[in-house]
């Protein structure tokens, strides 16, 4: 009995630890949920939350914000992305938010956090900066 209980709390645990959701606020006030993966990269972004941060739009197709520290990096690198990813990019240690696909490639890699799981048209707004509270779902 002893051995099935902890067979139970360690599967609970890991599915508790695999799906982190979060709630990205807008300066609108409109809200946006994501769901973050369990990698060391983005247990290092979440031990961060909450944050008030200003996302710079980029090609018109991500907004990102670069953090004075880097975040701890994960194993496995991505260089391709798809609309609604969530990636952090080390060389200027940049969180990133993929609103639109251009099937374009990351040369130097980026560790995947998470995905958008719905509102992603509302970081497409003509190239503009976007002022955001990023905390957990609670």
């Amino acid at each position: 009995m002893k051995v099935l209980f902890i067979l139970v709390l360690t599967m609970f645990s890991f599915n508790v630890m695999a799906e982190t959701k979060i709630k990205i606020t807008l300066d609108s006030g409109k809200e946006v949920l994501a769901t973050i993966n369990n990698t060391k990269t983005s247990r290092d972004l979440l031990s961060r939350l909450p944050l008030n941060i200003t996302m710079t739009d980029l090609f018109g197709r991500e907004k990102y914000y670069n953090f004075n520290e880097p975040l701890e990096n994960s194993e496995k690198k991505e260089y391709t992305y798809n609309k609604g990813d969530i990636f952090y990019w080390p060389p200027q240690h940049s969180f990133v938010i993929i609103y639109r696909q251009d099937n374009d490639t990351i040369p130097n890699g980026m560790y995947m956090l998470g995905h958008i799981d719905n509102n992603i048209e509302l970081f497409d707004n003509n190239r503009k900066s976007l002022n955001v509270k990023i905390e957990l779902l609670k």
